[in-house]
């Protein structure tokens, strides 16, 4: 298909379904997931983000000199057939954490699940007052692992711990996360932006027992550069 007429090729809709999962994309998101190809890439992501925007699909964001992110619009909810609504704003809470995901994900060849999607395929593992838009799937020798994320904004590790026994003991009540933790098949992913702060962390829970629950604390350096920088 082409764009001319008002269609979406394939790679555009991927784009759009990209920034519908995790709420924002880039340009060097972009590049890594859609545009394999080593010659011209940065020319052909930089074209077809301004098509999409042309068009009103998606919405460039400048949060800082140099820095920028594109989020879905209405319309671009309305062209992959997601519910019509006008996107939450995102704020300097909430950018770093989908940034982190987001890079985390694209880096680890994960896929975060969206609210809905959680909700569809896991009803069971659901109730009112749990954030259902922090998970992701990953196989692992075991079996399918159930990953849970957690991003570290710069607090104490000792802070952290307390985050980590909170969400655990506010799932371990339901039946169907009991069993998840029971067969070692739940996973928290700490994502932290800087490595001195990914030691102090892992040294931290390396005094800590959280039942059965897998605990891995990861690097994402672009999230130490939105939190140290200006």
């Amino acid at each position: 298909m082409t764009t001319r007429n008002g269609y979406l090729t394939g790679r555009d809709r991927c784009l759009l379904e990209f920034v519908d999962r995790y709420r924002v994309g880039t340009d060097d998101m972009f590049q890594g997931v859609f545009f394999s190809e080593a010659k011209q890439r940065t020319t052909s992501v930089s074209r077809v983000v301004r098509r999409l925007i042309r068009r009103g699909l998606v919405r460039r964001v400048t949060w800082s000199p140099g820095r920028s992110y594109v989020v879905l619009t209405r319309r671009g909810c309305r062209a992959i057939a997601v519910p019509d609504r006008t996107p939450r704003p995102l704020t300097e809470q909430s950018l770093p954490a989908a940034l982190a995901i987001a890079w985390h994900c694209v880096r680890a060849g994960v896929t975060r699940l969206t609210d809905r999607e959680f909700r569809q395929r896991y009803p069971e593992l659901w109730r009112p007052g749990l954030r259902s838009s922090c998970y992701y799937l990953t196989d692992t020798p075991r079996g399918l692992v159930l990953g849970m994320f957690l991003v570290d904004r710069g607090g104490t590790a000792r802070r952290l711990r307390g985050k980590i026994r909170r969400l655990i003991t506010q799932r371990d009540s339901l039946p169907a996360f009991e069993a998840l933790i029971a067969g070692r098949r739940l996973r928290l992913t700490v994502l932290t932006g800087l490595p001195a702060q990914q030691q102090n962390i892992r040294r931290s829970l390396k005094r800590s027992t959280f039942h059965r629950v897998e605990i891995e604390v990861c690097l994402v350096p672009e999230l130490g550069e939105i939190l140290t920088g200006p």
